[in-house]
């Protein structure tokens, strides 16, 4: 036996019955916070685009598997507009 056996027999097990039921969308919210640090910003003193975009993939990816209670990932954002300094 290998030692990816049981490994793989788990995963099979995890996709072999969904679980369809609907759910609201209010069982999968999700609340990110993070304090913003130097690290973060840019020499302006304003948060980096693509920390605000990392931390919404991250909170969008959650609220996703709570919502499909299995793993998922981001195949695309359509678009991302910053309207204002952060």
């Amino acid at each position: 036996m290998d030692q990816f056996f049981r490994f793989r027999e788990r995963l099979d097990q995890l996709y072999d019955d969904p679980d369809l039921t609907p759910r609201p969308a209010s069982q999968s919210r999700t609340v990110i916070s993070v304090v913003m640090e130097i690290e973060h910003a840019n020499n302006a003193g304003y948060v980096h685009g693509g920390t605000i975009m990392r931390l919404v993939d991250t909170a969008a990816g959650t609220a996703a598997m709570r919502h499909a209670r299995r793993r998922v990932g981001t195949a695309a954002m359509d678009d991302s507009s910053f309207l204002t300094h952060l």
